[in-house]
């Protein structure tokens, strides 16, 4: 397990990997029509994500606070950070704005087009993702905030399941097939300078819930990946934007 001191932590800040993408949200003419378009679960995710940040922000919490410890989670019961660690993207800024931004495209379509928009589904998708996240980036390589390999980890999804789909990099005037936008944009990072980790972090956790959920059952014409049936009985399908 990986432990590090509370100085280093007060001055790493989750840096967002995906501030290069141009892909953007198509915002209907009516904003409210947009607003009650969001699912049920990205719109709580994102109530929480923007709570995290302000009070971060404003000095009411600090990222001291948030990230992921395996020694505090599990021997001193800190369970809240398994939460903080994946959704907190930064303080307010720009990369904030952006990451905010992308995990609002890629949480809502991959909640409705690959999960059906039913709650149940897509908790069980971020569910796997966590795992895999918490083990490789967060116990495994140390990685202490979490949020950009969430990012990583939508985009591989929906970029996989629409992988025909042609979509652009910015500042790059190129486009490229969804199915190696996630590669491109992990070699772009790398050229910028950034570590690849974060990346294939979320690549790596993006491809088992892809596998499992899309190729096995193509190949092999078996299902494997079941959400719980407790999940169904806790968040029963709704309709597009929650039934708020």
């Amino acid at each position: 397990p990986h432990t590090t001191s509370s100085s280093k932590h007060q001055q790493q800040q989750p840096v967002p990997t995906h501030a290069t993408l141009s892909h953007t949200l198509k915002m209907p003419q009516d904003a409210q029509q947009f607003f009650n378009s969001i699912p049920f679960t990205t719109y709580y995710i994102l109530i929480l994500i923007f709570s995290l940040t302000v009070l971060a922000t404003f000095g009411i919490s600090t990222p001291l606070h948030y990230y992921f410890s395996s020694s505090l989670i599990f021997r001193h019961f800190q369970l809240w950070r398994l939460i903080t660690s994946i959704f907190f993207l930064g303080p307010f800024g720009f990369n904030f704005i952006i990451s905010f931004l992308i995990f609002l495209q890629y949480s809502k379509e991959t909640e409705e087009d690959v999960c059906n928009g039913n709650a149940a589904d897509y908790i069980w998708c971020l569910s796997i993702g966590a795992m895999a996240l918490y083990l490789i980036g967060g116990w495994l390589l140390g990685i202490p905030f979490l949020g950009s390999c969430l990012l990583m980890y939508l985009v591989y999804i929906k970029c996989n399941m629409t992988p025909d789909v042609n979509l652009t990099l910015m500042f790059v005037p190129i486009q490229v097939k969804a199915v190696y936008f996630p590669w491109a944009l992990l070699l772009l990072h790398v050229a910028m300078g950034q570590s690849p980790w974060v990346d294939l972090v979320g690549i790596f956790a993006g491809h088992v819930f892809y596998y499992l959920h899309h190729l096995y059952p193509k190949m092999y014409q078996k299902q494997i990946l079941w959400t719980p049936s407790f999940l169904y009985k806790v968040f029963p399908p709704q309709s597009v934007g929650g039934g708020r």
